[in-house]
């Protein structure tokens, strides 16, 4: 009985051991990034929670407006505060060239294999692929596999399918519109013509991806 108690109390402090850790190392990150932002001379929005950051304006629907704006007001380079992280918001055309293209030279970013790889849990079998790699030998192999998928003269193989959807996507607007315009109110005539483009535009890329990669009609 003893010796299971021992046992069960290790297996407590170990655990509890763990958890000091990383939430002193989540801690000094914190510290880190905090005194990162500081000091920068980056400019950035400043957070809406000191704890997450900006984490719930990323993950807003409204986010695409967001950063334009604030690409806007503080330039084409800024900062955000992802939880304990920073983050560099880069939307110069110039500058994100510099740092994406041509690995090995002195401006070069590679890829975070740890951010990236969150991407794989829906992926069976789970494993690094052309998204998720890091820029080593792997990834080009699997990228020279892959590259002439996206050749001009394959791509215009998908033309005509990604023409049916926009006559699709036409014949839905015309549609709604057409059906409002029996209305006896103008205003409600209006309310039922408006159009969800957001989700009008998703459809669209999901049939244009399910026909490319898997050669399946989402409908």
């Amino acid at each position: 009985m003893m010796f299971v108690v021992s046992a069960v109390q290790l297996l407590a402090a170990a655990a509890a051991a763990w958890l000091c850790k990383q939430v002193f190392a989540w801690l000094y990150r914190y510290y880190c990034t905090q005194r990162w932002l500081k000091t920068t001379s980056i400019p950035g929005p400043p957070p809406s929670n000191k704890i997450i950051g900006h984490v719930s304006t990323v993950l807003s629907d409204c986010c695409p407006l967001q950063l334009a704006e604030w690409a806007n007001t503080y330039g084409p380079i800024y900062k955000l505060q992802l939880l304990n992280s920073a983050c560099v918001i880069v939307t110069d055309p110039a500058a994100a060239h510099s740092v994406t293209r041509w690995a090995g030279s002195d401006t070069y970013l590679a890829k975070t294999r740890e951010l990236y790889k969150a991407l794989e849990i829906g992926t069976v079998p789970q494993m690094p692929n052309i998204l998720t790699s890091a820029d080593n030998a792997y990834w080009k192999a699997v990228r020279q596999a892959t590259a002439p998928c996206f050749s001009i003269s394959n791509l215009k193989q998908v033309f005509p399918w990604v023409l049916q959807l926009c006559d699709k996507a036409v014949a839905h607007v015309n549609s709604s519109s057409s059906a409002a315009a029996g209305g006896k109110l103008a205003a409600a005539a209006a309310a039922a013509a408006s159009i969800d483009v957001e989700d009008l535009s998703k459809r669209f890329t999901a049939d244009v991806i399910g026909h490319m990669l898997f050669a399946e009609d989402l409908k």
